[in-house]
């Protein structure tokens, strides 16, 4: 499961975001964390110190996190975001960096307080931020599996790269997914609405096929001849044969699958059938590929056409991220 977190800085400020003309006073000297808890806090606690001695991040960070709950101790958290960082959930590492702020102003060093500023600000740059808005508002989200409960307009969320998926739910409404692939650590703006129950869906039954041709040349569609030159209209989805012809020119025959709903477009350039000859005896020659036809992006119903494109191996880099931070310590 992938890990999440919501934003609450706008909510809570951090220690360096308060304004205030008077000094304050220095944190008194802690002691240690272990002699803050007791029962079983500190029970759990000392098995997560064992766990992480021995790089069992993610049953470290389950016992860290059963000392908080017990204790709410603050201290804790920076242990919890430790385990989250070495287990590469940087998401959730920020939120608890972050929680560890909030909560343990004035029971914190500055020194703790430095450094956990760092290292949400550099985990920060390993996370994208997803700005998800949803319709109606008082909608049950959950994130992945994991609820964020009952939210209102929108919610802003940190996300790893990969594959996300909110559900959102509501008493008189269609439950909605929107499932959103996080390629790079850049902001996303996505929307869910949930549809009330009742209401009817309009269902694609056509696909549309558009051709840009020679003046001259037949579009076929199947064996059925649909127009001379350009044609523009709505056909059956599914798998079909386009041929088109004209005299003197070489035939242009592909095959095509168009989804209900979707739109093919196609311009076709038609060649001399000397021309052809010709191209054809300087490519034995030369082995160069002679492209006769551009076009044929599938889009989305009502999306404007685009271009079709070749690219080599190569050409397009995965977006990733990686990162370590081994210098994190637990506190103790």
């Amino acid at each position: 499961m992938r890990v999440w977190s919501l934003l609450f800085l706008a909510a809570v400020a951090v220690p360096s975001l308060r304004a205030s003309t008077a000094t304050a006073a220095p944190p008194v000297a802690a002691k240690p964390l272990a002699d803050e808890l007791s029962g079983p806090a500190r029970e759990a606690y000392d098995q997560a110190k064992e766990l992480f001695e021995q790089q069992d991040f993610s049953t470290a960070h389950a016992r860290f996190k059963q000392a908080y709950d017990t204790s709410k101790n603050p201290r804790l958290l920076w242990n919890m975001a430790a385990c989250s960082s070495k287990a590469k959930r940087y998401a959730q590492a920020v939120a608890e960096a972050e929680r560890f702020l909030s909560e343990g102003h004035g029971r914190i060093s500055s020194d703790q307080e430095a450094r956990a500023k760092h290292m949400a600000l550099d985990l920060r740059k390993l996370v994208a931020e997803v700005r998800l808005e949803f319709a109606p508002t008082g909608s049950t989200i959950t994130l992945d599996g994991d609820s964020l409960g009952v939210q209102n307009a929108s919610i802003v969320v940190l996300l790893e790269v990969g594959k996300h998926t909110f559900h959102g739910e509501k008493p008189g409404y269609e439950p909605g997914e929107q499932v959103i692939n996080v390629s790079e650590p850049k902001p996303i703006t996505a929307r869910l609405e949930l549809k009330a129950l009742g209401v009817a869906v309009a269902v694609p039954v056509t696909a549309r096929l558009v051709v840009v041709t020679d003046g001259e040349g037949v579009v076929e569609l199947d064996g059925k001849a649909l127009a001379k030159g350009n044609f523009d209209g709505a056909v059956k989805p599914g798998a079909h044969h386009l041929r088109i012809a004209a005299a003197g020119k070489k035939t242009y025959d592909s095959d095509l699958d168009l989804a209900a709903g979707s739109t093919r477009q196609l311009s076709v350039t038609l060649l001399n059938e000397s021309a052809v000859t010709a191209m054809t005896g300087e490519q034995e020659k030369s082995g160069a590929w002679w492209p006769w036809a551009v076009g044929g992006a599938v889009l989305a119903a009502g999306a404007a056409a685009g271009g079709y494109y070749l690219f080599k191996p190569g050409d397009r880099p995965v977006a990733g991220t990686s990162g370590s931070f081994d210098t994190i310590t637990l506190g103790r």
